[in-house]
């Protein structure tokens, strides 16, 4: 008896351990969700900038540069506390070019965030993500698509977007623009697919599901197991 509740108190602890898993893993979704929510309220803003970006044929990334706050001196104020010395101090003030088109800085905070997460999965500097990329990078804004949707969901979102897609839909990649405005999107290509492989499923859901879907079969699978060896076992106490 002893040593079988020792076991059972193993394995509630366990079962803890589990649980403090899926509430970690529920912060960090409702925060990358979070993230989403904030591009798609800023996406009027995203989307009438990757239309001037391509009316001007150069990227996102590059009109992004002259919505930035630049420097403007001040008046000299002499040996004035906090002023610099030998030189002007100076204050930032919105670009001219962001005052014409309406652009406030709040507006740019999720597309910068968007751009940080594209730049962090294109390691060979290429400026664009292939499918795979593209997958790992929409987990950081809580979504999840499987290795056989992803290049599926990119090929219709780029044929929507009047490009022409590659004969080998994994071949297909993505430059900044057409991923901002995958995610401005993304629900639309989500809704039709389903996965049939268990691999599949497992890829297209949050990582809270995963280890709540692997802990409800393998629970009580476990105790069936435990129970099944303590009685085997009986005879020999």
């Amino acid at each position: 008896l002893t040593d079988n509740l020792s076991v059972l108190t193993f394995l509630c602890v366990i079962a803890a351990v589990e649980f403090g898993a899926v509430e970690f893993s529920l912060v960090q979704e409702r925060s990358r969700a979070r993230k989403h929510e904030g591009l798609k309220k800023s996406g009027d803003k995203a989307r009438l900038l990757m239309k001037q970006a391509a009316d001007k044929g150069c990227s996102l990334h590059e009109l992004l540069q002259t919505y930035k706050k630049t420097e403007k001196p001040l008046r000299q104020r002499g040996n004035e506390a906090g002023a610099p010395a030998g030189g002007s101090p100076k204050s930032y003030v919105s670009s001219p070019e962001a005052a014409v088109k309406g652009v406030q800085e709040s507006d740019l905070l999720f597309i910068e965030y968007t751009k940080d997460v594209f730049d962090m999965y294109d390691r060979n500097h290429s400026s664009t993500l292939n499918s795979e990329e593209v997958r790992k990078a929409l987990t950081y804004f809580n979504i999840y698509v499987s290795r056989n949707q992803a290049p599926n969901v990119i090929c219709m979102f780029l044929r929507d977007a009047g490009e022409a897609t590659p004969e080998v839909e994994r071949s297909a990649e993505l430059n900044f623009a057409h991923f901002c405005g995958l995610l401005l999107d993304i629900d639309r290509y989500k809704l039709k697919h389903k996965c049939r492989t268990i691999r599949g499923k497992f890829q297209s859901i949050a990582p809270s599901k995963r280890w709540d879907v692997v802990a409800r079969w393998l629970f009580p699978f476990t105790m069936i197991i435990q129970q099944i060896l303590f009685q085997a076992c009986l005879k020999y106490y």
